[in-house]
């Protein structure tokens, strides 16, 4: 029994011996003789016989430009996939007729900003108000109206004072009659504000309209339509109730218009908070002109407004003269509610200046100065600095004669401030610059 035992021990170790053998040979490389060294195919084996590299890819360092924020231009010949661009409503419409029409609308429009949102980091949209969005809502054809956040404000502080919250009344589009009867304009918008020139096109008749005039009437009351049916489910018991449901209407247009997946990621819409007296006859901001709802009521639909919105992505908010302590004051109280301590979510940038000039828009002093000021106040009060972006306006004008030099100084200083730039530059200006930057940067390079 014993001798089976030893016999059976002596044959496992000789075949662990022999496989350890054979593996030495597969996993070891042959050393060639010498006088094999001149033939360049054992050379090949010997290099393919090493472990091959990683595959495990080296992380690509983030451009000292990365955060310059440039304008988009058309045609777009290139965009630069690692920026965020800043787009304006009437760049992306393109060229108006002769009927003061922009013919590319509705679904082929909002393509298009679609594609190119898919091409960069984000993009800043401007969508805040009846005027100021993508569909113009009488030279376009609409796609996705948005409902204006004033009017939100508006239908809360009616239905709080019990009052009946009359909608915008559209009757069908090719109801001439109908159309002609509604013959004032609060027949026409209801407990809404009204607008001179959409009201005009709307009554014209449209079955008989020339050239000149057919598409204005049908753009004019195809978006009268849609915002009939936002107006009428606002119609609720209480304000509550028209926060939330308006809240929720406003979210759902830019998810509309944009796609879901191109607004949680790449698209930034961006809100005029603290508008100027100008601005608020634009019909931006929380609170139509003429109206004077409780302070209350305006930061609850606020508040609501943009939380709502951030749930579907990130969201920009201008603008504010950080050189006033009643203006910085008046965002830190808003970021406390939209982005409170140890929360997670999407991020909010806000547009911050110094003092602007009164005889020009956005023209100034930037926020620099003031920058540490701000983030000292905010890091004493219960907001996610992890959440929160900065953007610096004015936006920066280069001169004409060397503008490489203050590009580069100007970059220099906004990276040390960790702050992104705002630059008036198309990718086509913005190229030979970067293209410069980056000569630079090889040149430094430590050897």
């Amino acid at each position: 029994m014993f001798f089976r035992l030893y016999l059976c021990l002596l044959l496992l170790f000789a075949s662990c011996d022999s496989k350890n053998e054979a593996r030495e040979r597969i996993e070891s490389p042959r050393i060639p003789e010498p006088s094999e060294l001149k033939n360049k195919r054992v050379l090949q084996k010997q290099t393919l016989a090493q472990p091959p590299p990683s595959k495990t890819p080296l992380p690509t360092p983030r451009p000292s430009y990365a955060d310059v924020i440039p304008r988009i231009d058309f045609p777009t010949d290139i965009l630069y996939g690692e920026l965020c661009y800043e787009a304006h409503n009437k760049v992306f419409r393109g060229s108006k007729n002769a009927y003061d029409i922009y013919p590319l609308g509705g679904e082929k429009l909002a393509q298009r900003w679609q594609k190119v949102a898919q091409q960069v980091r984000c993009l800043f949209v401007l969508r805040d108000s009846l005027y100021s969005q993508q569909d113009h809502p009488y030279r376009t054809l609409p796609f996705a109206i948005m409902l204006p956040p004033s009017w939100i404000t508006l239908a809360a502080s009616i239905v709080e004072e019990n009052k009946a919250l009359v909608p915008v009344n559209a009757p069908a589009l090719n109801d001439d009659a109908q159309w002609a009867q509604t013959n004032t304009q609060e027949a026409l918008f209801g407990s809404f504000p009204p607008s001179d020139t959409l009201f005009d096109f709307a009554i014209k008749p449209l079955t008989s309209a020339d050239i000149a005039t057919h598409d204005a009437i049908r753009n004019a009351r195809l978006s009268l339509l849609q915002l009939a049916k936002l107006s009428k489910a606002l119609i609720q018991k209480t304000p509550r109730e028209v926060i939330e449901k308006g809240a929720a209407l406003l979210a759902k247009s830019d998810r509309d218009y944009f796609g879901e997946t191109l607004r949680r990621e790449k698209v930034v819409p961006i809100f005029v908070e603290n508008p100027t007296s100008k601005e608020v006859i634009e019909g931006k901001g929380m609170v139509p002109r003429g109206i004077h709802p409780s302070a209350e009521l305006v930061t609850k639909v606020r508040n609501r407004v943009y939380q709502t919105r951030l749930l579907d992505g990130d969201i920009a908010i201008e603008r504010y003269d950080i050189s006033k302590p009643k203006e910085r004051r008046r965002a830190i109280e808003m970021l406390k509610v939209l982005i409170p301590k140890n929360t997670e979510g999407h991020r909010v940038w806000l547009w911050i200046n110094g003092p602007l000039n009164s005889d020009a828009k956005l023209q100034g002093q930037d926020p620099t100065p003031w920058i540490e000021t701000i983030r000292g106040e905010i890091n004493a009060e219960k907001i996610n600095m992890q959440r929160l972006r900065f953007v610096s306006k004015p936006t920066l004008i280069l001169p004409k004669k060397d503008p490489f030099i203050t590009f580069k100084n100007e970059l220099d200083r906004f990276n040390a401030l960790h702050l992104p730039m705002s630059v008036n530059l198309t990718t086509r200006s913005l190229g030979p610059l970067i293209n410069q930057l980056e000569k630079i940067n090889q040149l430094e390079k430590p050897k």
